[in-house]
């Protein structure tokens, strides 16, 4: 019975450290998905051409546009990736692959299933700390940059 409990808690654990990875992506594309909003706005400004801040903004968002797709390729293949890749190192393959190890038996996880374990442990904590360091670093500053160049949604309307 006790060996049944392990087993279960450590597969919700596991659960977690997807969920975690999953939380980061969905930051990752929502992030993304905003630079591009923000290249578009930017793209549309007649001004923009001669516009020194603009250009750096834009060149800015080009280079937190791979930022963030070099970090969600630390997590998972995306989604429009062509063709059959290595995916080994993948976080989300790490936590599948001591999910399988631990749940390839119903006792308390193995010594094999403890090492997949750790695998997947150490890179989620270093993975996701990366994409942290990210999000409230660099991707922050640009934010940051883009509110001081009045970027937004809804221009401003002389009355």
């Amino acid at each position: 019975q006790a060996d049944i409990v392990a087993n279960y808690e450590t597969l919700l654990s596991l659960q977690k450290l997807q969920q975690n990875a999953v939380h980061a992506v969905e930051q990752i594309v929502q992030a993304r998905d905003d630079v591009a909003t923000i290249k578009a706005l930017i793209g549309k400004d007649e001004l923009a051409k001669h516009n020194d801040e603009l250009i750096e903004l834009d060149e800015r968002a080009d280079a937190i546009t791979k930022s963030l797709t070099d970090l969600e390729k630390l997590i998972r293949v995306p989604p429009e990736t062509k063709g059959i890749v290595f995916d080994e190192d993948k976080l989300t393959s790490r936590i599948g692959l001591a999910q399988f190890y631990v749940g390839s038996s119903r006792g308390a996880p193995s010594a094999a299933a403890a090492t997949y374990i750790k695998i997947a442990q150490d890179a989620s904590r270093t993975i996701l700390a990366e994409v942290n360091t990210f999000l409230g670093g660099e991707l922050l500053e640009f934010r940051k940059a883009v509110r001081a160049a009045d970027i937004g949604l809804l221009s401003a309307i002389e009355t």
